[in-house]
């Protein structure tokens, strides 16, 4: 972005000081030197009083930095010893700058010149910004007006001729108190670059300077005020006319003089400061305002030594189908200057309980690139664009709004920064984080910060952050609400190494930050060791016990689920379920063909046969149910789009296996046991708390002949298809506590029986309801849940569910009909609690209160789990 650039009629806001300062370089007898590097560097200088250096950098310089820095510095003191005065600027890359000022070569530099883009490094906090431009002799006084606007204070001019008659105009502008820049009004019969127009808020009148013609009279008028009244302050003597015809203004310079600046006193000043707050508001420079942060955050960090601070981290997992996970970390987070920051992990809850034992397991740590390390060092650097978007009130503080955007590829933020005005400080930043590498496929943050008082000093610090990650976890995409809020501020502490080392010794559960995010530091042989590997395999010991109508009696559930999110030290991820009569074996590439997509196989092998009922006028038919076993695999590839929209495709071969329940007639066809080759396309959205998944199946059978009794009316279909939405939204409260609401679509084409959808524990949950008996080609399905942690101790949760199913049936002579709707109402209690061994226990149970089907209202579905953590 050009800094001189104007958008329409607006100007930039002039600082109410004097006009940068302006150098003619080509100028004869010009008091500026300009010295190539590396070129001129160990070349004489010549013997001749300067004012100016320039000091030129070729972009391919690459030398040893800290000899190059010390030749610099020598031929500046060289050349400041002749005039102390001699003001310096540099003009290089900013990789070059910076390489320079590693070796103290910033207290030797006035200024940083630059064409287009702007940079200030941050190891000079006083350095100015110098700008170099070709403009018209015309455009002159409207380049360093712009110029002061935006803080630089030296504007070099190449190619131009800069006289001692246009010298002196621009010194009596710069020495008059103009006030502010005002919407310029439209000029006729002038260029509007050519004549500048200002307005002082306090005595209320306007200045005007334009450029005028040696060869011939200049007429040109516009409207601004009535009743103007021109006074000329520059030259001192010089022939105009002026006449006025209401808001018009008439002027005629006479041939000759080439520059005039004149006051403007309006008979007439009511409204004007209303004007002039929308000119101000609509011409802030958002380079500058990020100059005035990086000034504000290199003091800032040098009152910073140390900072110890408790900080409490919430993971939550939300599902689109509702099922949410809550964990909580409390840390002590340690920050030292120029040292990696580490994590003291002092307490762990799970939905509210909090783990009794000494010891904390060790969860895997996913993080995306960089971001998940120390917040404050989220810096906006100069690689990337910006762009004024308006004022704002964060916390009842006054802000300036700037959007910015990484200008090229390997920048990866993109977002928003909220600058308070009265002091430069950053806010707020909202940054959305792309191009991540898997698992970790999406990334948004919102930080906030304030000032914290310790011990009679202020400090400027983060103070809370919300963050939404995106990321693959053996197959699923997984959104994770992460909320972070500090307390307990300790700054510049005398006593932060013993504390650490006291915590070295202990038992903590201690993480240290690293270029990859934060890793584990293990205490072996009574030292700290720092693993390489962020996500150690996860292994759990299951049990329990599963209960509902369409079982004989309760499933018994043992086994184990191991999880490896390095999978055979490939990066692959797996997830290992095996409880004898119920087995999920998931095994998934996160990173398929390098493009970030994810491919995953899934085999699922059950011993275990649920009962389908069957339900005539609303009544149960024992002589017509069934029992079915199914078991499949699954291969689905997935494909992010960008940080919240994800596609995938999938093929599943499932197969059916059907058999006579105790009551099932002799006269009932069993259907034909087949296999089902299933295509699937789904499309998922996260965003903060919502989120949504749209699915569409197409089913082949392999063999379906005619089934149940002689007189059976339902169409024979071979095929059918499916559509599902979900959507949930969550809010967390105070304490442990959060509120959800979820919501399921169902539409089926060419159902049957035994392809209708179904309401049970395992799928289109409602509380109280089995997986079998109901059945529906169309269905809505509500679900609103309350949980709540109760004295550390007890996560408790209550739901309720409703449903309402369409069904298609065939009248007499087989045309299917819509039947009326069957309502289902249920309640859920479920509780989770640590128990003995390191164990996880939850129980479940459902009792539906309501429904159309009368055999079905009034049971209980349930089930007891315990997981324990190895």
């Amino acid at each position: 972005m050009a800094l001189t650039q104007v958008a329409g009629p607006l100007m930039a806001q002039q600082a109410r000081e004097t006009l940068p300062r302006w150098i003619d370089l080509d100028q004869p007898g010009s008091r500026s030197l300009r010295l190539a590097i590396p070129a001129d560097l160990d070349r004489a200088l010549p013997d001749r009083d300067i004012d100016y250096l320039l000091i030129e950098v070729d972009s391919g310089w690459a030398p040893a930095w800290k000899d190059a820095a010390f030749k610099l510095k020598s031929l500046i003191v060289t050349l400041k010893t002749r005039g102390a005065e001699v003001a310096v600027g540099m003009e290089a890359a900013p990789q070059q700058i910076d390489a320079l000022l590693e070796h103290e070569l910033a207290a030797y530099i006035d200024g940083y010149v630059f064409t287009d883009d702007p940079y200030i490094p941050e190891a000079d906090e006083t350095g100015k910004l110098w700008q170099r431009v070709e403009v018209p002799k015309a455009r002159v006084l409207q380049t360093l007006v712009e110029a002061s606007s935006l803080g630089i204070s030296h504007v070099l001019f190449e190619n131009i001729d800069i006289d001692d008659t246009h010298d002196a105009f621009l010194k009596t502008i710069s020495a008059t108190r103009t006030g502010s820049l005002d919407v310029q009004p439209e000029l006729a019969n002038m260029p509007s670059e050519e004549a500048v127009f200002f307005f002082d808020p306090d005595s209320g009148n306007y200045h005007l300077g334009v450029y005028g013609d040696a060869e011939r009279d200049r007429l040109f008028s516009f409207r601004l005020a009535e009743g103007l009244k021109p006074t000329l302050l520059h030259p001192e003597k010089a022939d105009f006319r002026h006449k006025q015809y209401g808001r018009l203004s008439e002027f005629r310079l006479s041939a000759g003089e080439p520059y005039y600046f004149f006051v403007l006193e309006p008979s007439e000043r009511s409204g004007t400061m209303e004007s002039i707050e929308i000119v101000e508001q609509k011409s802030i420079d958002p380079y500058e305002l990020v100059v005035k942060n990086q000034v504000f955050k290199d003091r800032e960090r040098q009152k910073f030594e140390s900072l110890v601070v408790l900080e409490k981290q919430n993971y939550r997992y939300q599902a689109a189908s509702g099922a949410t996970i809550d964990v909580t970390f409390y840390d002590t987070l340690v920050l030292r200057k120029d040292r990696p920051a580490e994590r003291i992990r002092k307490e762990l809850y799970f939905g509210g309980v909090k783990w009794p034992y000494s010891k904390l397991p060790e969860l895997p740590l996913i993080q995306p690139e960089k971001l998940q390390s120390a917040p404050m060092d989220i810096d906006l650097d100069k690689s990337y664009a910006y762009s004024y978007a308006g004022e704002d009130t964060i916390d009842g503080f006054k802000t300036w709004k700037v959007r910015f955007q990484p200008k090229s590829e390997g920048d990866f933020l993109s977002g928003t920064v909220w600058f308070d005005q009265e002091t430069g400080a950053h806010r707020r930043i909202r940054a959305i984080q792309n191009g991540l590498e898997p698992p970790v496929i999406g990334n948004e943050m919102i930080a906030d910060f304030d000032w914290v008082e310790d011990d009679g000093e202020r400090f400027w610090v983060q103070v809370g952050e919300r963050n939404l990650q995106i990321i693959n976890v053996v197959g699923e995409t997984i959104p994770l609400q992460i909320d972070t809020k500090r307390s307990e501020y300790q700054f510049n502490a005398s006593d932060v190494d013993h504390m650490l080392a006291d915590a070295y010794q202990g038992d903590y559960q201690i993480l240290r930050d690293t270029v990859g995010g934060f890793r584990y530091l293990k205490l072996k042989d009574g030292k700290r060791v720092l693993q390489d590997d962020t996500v150690p395999p996860q292994k759990f010991l299951l049990g329990g016990v599963f209960m509902e109508p369409s079982l004989d009696f309760p499933l018994p559930l043992g086994g184990f689920n191991y999880t490896d999110l390095d999978f055979m030290d490939r990066g692959w991820q797996a997830n290992f379920f095996v409880a004898g009569l119920i087995n999920d074996l998931i095994v998934s590439n996160p990173d398929f063909l390098g493009m970030g997509w994810d491919l995953t196989a899934e085999v699922f092998a059950s011993a275990v046969r649920f009962g389908d009922e069957f339900y005539v006028n609303n009544e149960e038919d024992e002589t017509q149910e069934v029992e079915n076993l199914r078991e499949s695999f699954n291969l689905t590839l997935g494909i992010p789009l960008n940080s919240f929209f994800k596609f995938s495709a999938n093929y599943s071969l499932a197969y059916n296996d059907y058999s006579d329940a105790d009551d099932t007639s002799e006269d009932f066809v069993l259907p034909s046991s087949h296999f089902e080759n299933i295509g699937r396309v789904g499309l998922k959205f996260n965003r903060g708390r919502f989120v949504s998944e749209l699915q569409y199946e197409f089913v082949k059978r392999s063999e379906w002949e005619a089934w149940g009794l002689p007189d059976n009316t339902e169409p024979l279909e071979d095929s059918y298809r499916t559509l599902q939405f979900d959507a949930s939204l969550s809010r967390r409260l105070k304490g442990f506590q959060s509120i959800q609401a979820d919501v399921r679509y169902l539409k089926g084409w060419d159902q049957d029986r035994f392809s209708r959808f179904e309401f049970g524990f395992f799928e289109n949950r409602v509380s109280g309801f089995g997986s079998a008996g109901i059945e529906a080609d169309e269905a809505v399905r509500l679900r609103f849940e309350y949980d709540v942690g109760i004295k550390d101790i007890l996560q408790f949760s209550v739901s309720l569910d409703g449903a309402r199913t369409w069904r298609d049936l065939p009248d007499e002579s087989g045309v299917l009909r819509r039947a009326d709707p069957v309502d289902l109402y249920g309640i859920g209690l479920a509780a989770n609690f640590i128990g003995p061994f390191r164990t996880i226990m939850r129980f479940d149970v459902g009792y539906g209160i309501d429904s159309d089907l009368e055999d079905e209202a009034g049971k209980f579905t349930g089930q007891i789990v315990f997981l324990r953590i190895f």
